[in-house]
């Protein structure tokens, strides 16, 4: 079994795949505007076409996880479980507050501060949590040298 993707639903799509392309070193590989009913009835929503941008994640190895970035033409199924600004991503960074900086540029906002922690293994990380332009929770963090 592999982890394979991260889903939030979204109002916008093209704002998000920008904010994660620019602030987090995301690829947009896969765009489905043209869905129909079938998928519809998949996702247990009739009547509201879903478009889904898939964004590929930063990762050592090609293919790596995705995320799945899903709207509905019309708007948001009451139907529908989610909202925006449920969802929670994490990204190892190299420098936590470069990495703020980028999320804050791309339009992103903070959410709590940045702190290091001292995790049960032992580990030492720098980590904030921060919201990409729809709230959905960015976690970013760093690995603290001794």
């Amino acid at each position: 079994m592999l982890f394979q993707q991260v889903k939030f639903t979204v109002e916008d799509p093209l704002l998000l795949a920008s904010f994660y392309e620019i602030a987090l070193d995301c690829r947009t590989v896969l765009a489905l505007t043209d869905l129909d009913q079938t998928a519809a009835a998949a996702v247990g929503v009739p009547g509201f076409i879903p478009s889904i941008t898939v964004l590929s994640l930063p990762w050592p190895e090609k293919p790596g996880p995705t995320l799945e970035l899903i709207s509905f033409s019309g708007g948001l199924p009451e139907a529908w479980p989610f909202r925006p600004g449920q969802g929670q991503i994490a990204f190892l960074v190299e420098d936590v507050a470069n990495s703020v900086e980028a999320v804050l540029v791309g339009g992103g906002s903070m959410f709590g501060e940045i702190r290091q922690w001292k995790a049960p293994s032992g580990n030492q990380v720098e980590l904030v949590f921060m919201r990409d332009p729809e709230g959905n929770v960015v976690d970013l963090y760093s690995p603290v040298s001794a």
